[in-house]
């Protein structure tokens, strides 16, 4: 069977389980806390940290205020992705102090025209999926925006969350399909790549 056709059932059946999921918060607070030890163990400084606005049903990484406190500490700036629809394309776009601290309120979810903001390349991304499989390779909804963005910069650091109890032990896959090199869940961070596994 086509490779396309098995991922549109596949994530037809993701949806239709995650259901019957119970998700809380005390979940996300789980992932916050794995990416925060992710964050303090990988031995690789950067400035700019690639994070998303989380769907309903996305693990909440901006649940508390940790995430902030250790990027302010670390001098660590945030950027949101921009999807250009037209395009088909994916930018990051830089985010103020301002914006960061409404972000760490959890109140407000800045809305921000383009023009009026820098375009950033983070060195780390992280980046959400319906699942994961134990290689890396991802399922979204399938509009292909993080794999061309990771195309276009190899390197970036691919850090991708998933609940648990969403990874898949095998993915179908295409060639234009880009692997994480971290994977966080409640529990546990899994090195995946074999450059990542030279900074732990």
């Amino acid at each position: 069977m086509e490779t396309k056709l098995l991922k549109n059932q596949l994530r037809s059946k993701i949806k239709l389980r995650q259901a019957d999921f119970v998700i809380n918060d005390q979940m996300s607070f789980k992932i916050i806390n794995t990416l925060l030890k992710f964050l303090n163990e990988f031995n690789c400084p950067f400035e700019t940290l690639g994070l998303y606005v989380p769907l309903n049903e996305e693990p909440n990484i901006f649940l508390n205020d940790h995430l902030y406190h250790h990027c302010a500490r670390e001098r660590i700036s945030w950027a949101l992705p921009y999807k250009d629809i037209e395009k088909c394309d994916l930018k990051f776009v830089g985010l103020g102090l301002i914006e960061q601290k409404a972000m760490k309120d959890r109140k407000i979810f800045p809305e921000f025209k383009i023009e009026n903001h820098q375009c950033v390349i983070p060195k780390v991304v992280v980046y959400p999926g319906l699942t994961f499989d134990l290689k890396g390779y991802r399922l979204g909804r399938g509009g292909g925006y993080y794999d061309k963005y990771f195309f276009n910069y190899p390197s970036v650091w691919k850090v991708g969350i998933c609940y648990e109890q969403n990874m898949s032990e095998q993915l179908p896959f295409e060639e234009h399909d880009q692997m994480a090199d971290i994977l966080i869940g409640e529990n546990v961070y899994k090195v995946l790549s074999a450059r990542a596994k030279e900074f732990f």
